[in-house]
């Protein structure tokens, strides 16, 4: 038997997990995920097109922004604050409200999942929408729930 192979072995072990912390996706990475996950859920859930012009142009007169993905994860849903990730050296997870997992980040990329926990936060953020994309939220939603 060749004595090599141990060797080998912790080495590729190793170098591994070196990859993996030098690659893990920090707390930014993780905001941006959930919110292109929620702005999905948005789109697949309630037919809401956070990227169609008419949005853009309600976002853009709102808040003085062209950034709807920066503007849901910042100033609608407060990411920063609702979501806290949690560094594990090699890799990261993202809770919601510190309880419920809801990414993980690993070789430079965050996975996120449940789209049931995502739904619920937007049903809980939409009174905290401004005006008329809480409108176009809410009859989305009523029309989803009539289906």
């Amino acid at each position: 038997m060749n004595r090599k192979w141990p060797y080998i072995t912790a080495i590729l072990v190793l170098a591994v997990m070196l990859l993996m912390v030098a690659t893990r996706p920090d707390a930014k990475e993780h905001h941006e995920a959930v919110a292109e996950a929620i702005c999905n859920n948005m789109e697949n859930t309630f037919g809401i097109d956070l990227n169609s012009k008419g949005t853009k142009k309600i976002m853009t007169s709102l808040m003085d922004t062209d950034n709807t993905l920066g503007f849901f994860a910042n100033d609608v849903f407060g990411l920063g604050t609702d979501i806290k990730v949690t560094n594990y050296g090699l890799v990261s997870v993202g809770r919601l409200h510190g309880r419920k997992v809801i990414s993980l980040g690993a070789f430079g990329h965050v996975f996120t999942f449940s789209d049931d926990v995502l739904n619920d936060y937007i049903e809980s953020k939409v009174d905290d929408l401004p005006g008329p994309i809480r409108k176009m939220v809410k009859k989305a939603m009523k029309d989803d729930d009539d289906d």
